[in-house]
């Protein structure tokens, strides 16, 4: 069932190269398959303050955490709690709907740390984009060797993981552009 966000809608054809995408009726999270690699892919988006009442209401807690923070690593407020628990089912849903596929996980921002709670959680390649981190974020929530984040030098939101670069097994691909606000996926 739809998890009534105000950004969903229903496109067409969102199919990228050999994935098929299969609408899940979440604006937050949609899942790509092939087939043909027997891969499925979680996309989970960033949050949208402008467009949806939820993520307006997360912008305060995800700030808060960001800042001062310091023990709990996924502490982004009570809404990120309860996608959290939607991205544990979306991932149970997969195991059983796909078996025999490779679960890779993905997102930008608020969504990268949702990819990074799956792929940490769950042992899952993951690739984050730009995602939102807190100082706690080592701390009870263990890296993986599949871990992949990317980010520009310059971003305010993935301050706390420029830090953190070379001092975990997760790779860390630092870009660099020359934008005011580099909190963006077009230079991935």
């Amino acid at each position: 069932s739809r998890d009534e966000r105000k950004a969903y809608k229903d496109i067409a054809n969102q199919d990228v190269r050999d994935y098929k995408f299969v609408d899940i009726e979440s604006d937050l999270t949609g899942l790509f398959v092939n087939d043909e690699k027997k891969e499925v892919v979680i996309a989970t988006r960033g949050i949208l303050p402008t467009f949806d009442r939820k993520d307006t209401l997360q912008t305060i807690p995800m700030m808060r955490d960001f800042l001062f923070e310091k023990q709990k690593p996924e502490s982004f407020g009570e809404q990120f709690k309860r996608d959290r628990k939607m991205l544990d089912e979306v991932y149970r849903k997969v195991k059983v709907n796909y078996p025999d596929y490779k679960v890779v996980a993905t997102g930008h921002s608020r969504g990268g740390q949702g990819t990074i709670y799956l792929g940490r959680k769950h042992d899952l390649e993951y690739h984050a984009f730009s995602p939102v981190g807190n100082r706690a974020d080592y701390i009870d929530s263990v890296p993986v060797l599949g871990g992949n984040i990317y980010y520009h030098t310059k971003d305010p939101v993935s301050f706390h993981f420029h830090k953190r670069k070379a001092k975990t097994i997760e790779q860390h691909y630092e870009l660099f552009n020359t934008r005011i606000y580099p909190h963006s996926t077009k230079d991935f």
